[in-house]
């Protein structure tokens, strides 16, 4: 029976990779939101990247940014936050 809960435990844990594409175009500049929406944005990327890595200190959070001609990666996934 205990390596049955064992494994069932263990199988739960999923290693996960994200990606977050953050938009920094001129239109995030608006004051609609409070702050900004870039702000509103950086807010809600900060609360991603904590849940992903406190929900298993393994997985991975990456950002990349969406603005003009390309796509500029910022950060590689890693499970590094700061």
């Amino acid at each position: 029976m205990f390596l049955f809960c064992f494994f069932v435990a263990f199988a739960a844990m999923v290693l996960e990779a994200t990606m977050i594409c953050i938009d920094k175009s001129e239109w995030m500049r608006n004051g609609d939101y409070s702050l900004s929406r870039f702000q509103a944005q950086a807010d809600a990327v900060s609360l991603i990247c904590g849940a992903k890595t406190q929900s298993n200190s393994k997985n991975m959070v990456g950002i990349l940014t969406m603005a003009g001609k390309g796509v500029r990666v910022l950060a590689t996934p890693t499970s590094e936050l700061g």
